[in-house]
This record gives structure tokens, C-alpha cells and sequence, in this order.
């Protein structure tokens, strides 16, 4: 289930809708317990394909960067929601536009990879 109500486009750095900016002002929190639980949870497999690199932790959550395609920056920011699930979203980051490409909310610890393959493989062809 797609997450409603947000923009597609914001600034770097600038407020995201959920309440917390993207890459350049994210709060980080090297001690965070939600975001450390995240990053276990994420099989190193799929890591490693990825090309996962840039994560950082977050008060309620983690997001990082992956390689889909050459020449594209593609970040992944996942959170921790109210309903102790995740909700996943996939951000293009061109310059100093950011564009959401997709969202998924309500997913559960061990969908995260299943989930994050569908949302990047369109973007990886």
C-alpha cells in the first residue's frame, strides 16, 4: 500500500513531509536501536548486490544509498511506524533535486529485502 499524500519533489535538505530532511540535514544517530535493528535485518546478500553504501541511522529509522544505474544516485529511507512495522520509501537524488520514486508502508521485518527488490527493479533496467 502506497504512501499518500507525498510530494514528489523536494530540495536537498529540505523538510520532507514525514518529518525529518533528506541526506545533507538528517539527524543522525550513531546509537540508534531502531536503525541498528533495521540494518541487521537487511540480508549482507542483499547489501552486497546492491551496492549499498552511505547509511545512516536515524531516530526512528535508516536510509542509504544503492546502485541501480550508472550515473544515478538512488537512496532508500526506511522507518519505523506507529503500528511497530516499517514503511519504505525509494528517493532518485539528481544535483540537489530529490524525487520520491516510490513508497510502501506496513511491511513487515522479514519483507524487507522482497520489498525493496520490486520497488528498485524498475529503476535498474
Amino acid at each position: 500500500m502506497p504512501i499518500s499524500n507525498v510530494p514528489n519533489e523536494h530540495e536537498l535538505g529540505e523538510q520532507h513531509p514525514l518529518g525529518r530532511t533528506l541526506d545533507a540535514g538528517v539527524i543522525k544517530c550513531a546509537d540508534s536501536e531502531v536503525g541498528q535493528t533495521i540494518w541487521s535485518q537487511i540480508p549482507i546478500s542483499w547489501k552486497m548486490f546492491h551496492g549499498v553504501h552511505d547509511q545512516m541511522f536515524t531516530e526512528n529509522g535508516i536510509q542509504f544509498s544503492v546502485k541501480l544505474k550508472v550515473n544515478q544516485r538512488h537512496r532508500f529511507v526506511i522507518t519505523y511506524n506507529s503500528m511497530d512495522l516499517y514503511d519504505i520509501e525509494l528517493w532518485n537524488i539528481t544535483g540537489r533535486r530529490t524525487d520520491r520514486l516510490d513508497g510502501v508502508s506496513n511491511i513487515y521485518f522479514d519483507q524487507l529485502a522482497d520489498v525493496m527488490d520490486s520497488m528498485a527493479r524498475p529503476y535498474s533496467e
